[in-house]
């Protein structure tokens, strides 16, 4: 039973593949990367945040773990720790910012940790001292 207090839940809002194509259009590659992932995968953010290198295939996204903040849990169900198939454009996506990221000398496991946020709204330190803009979808 929830507490009488509980806040009501918000009415989510969902993109269609149309726009999520046109957004996908203007952004660099690596939010690029990160919105097509949360979009054609369907991911909760902590999983997306939890994704590494080793976790795609380039056919598939096994979902191994979740991260909030520095902690990281399995996911939330086990039907969250299955391995999620990569369509097509999302593949050329992905393999685009890997290759970007080796000729960067970027290293790193976690592909989409330092674009998002740290779990508590604020942006992480590697994009904030980088100086990356920050993209508000409407």
């Amino acid at each position: 039973m929830l507490p009488s207090r509980a806040r009501e839940a918000k009415q989510t809002f969902a993109y269609n593949l149309n726009q999520i194509l046109q957004i996908l259009d203007v952004l660099p590659l690596l939010p690029k990367a990160t919105v097509a992932t949360a979009s054609f995968v369907g991911l909760r953010e902590g999983e997306l945040r939890g994704v590494e290198w080793q976790d795609y295939s380039g056919t598939k996204i096994t979902v191994c773990r979740s991260i909030w903040k520095s902690v990281v849990n399995r996911p939330k169900t086990t039907a969250s720790r299955n391995s999620v198939l990569v369509i097509p454009a999302l593949g050329e996506i992905l393999d685009e910012y890997r290759m970007s990221m080796h000729k960067s000398n970027v290293r790193g496991d976690f592909p989409f940790r330092q674009w998002m946020s740290d779990g508590d709204g604020q942006a992480s330190a590697e994009r904030n001292s980088a100086g990356d803009r920050s993209y508000r979808l409407p």
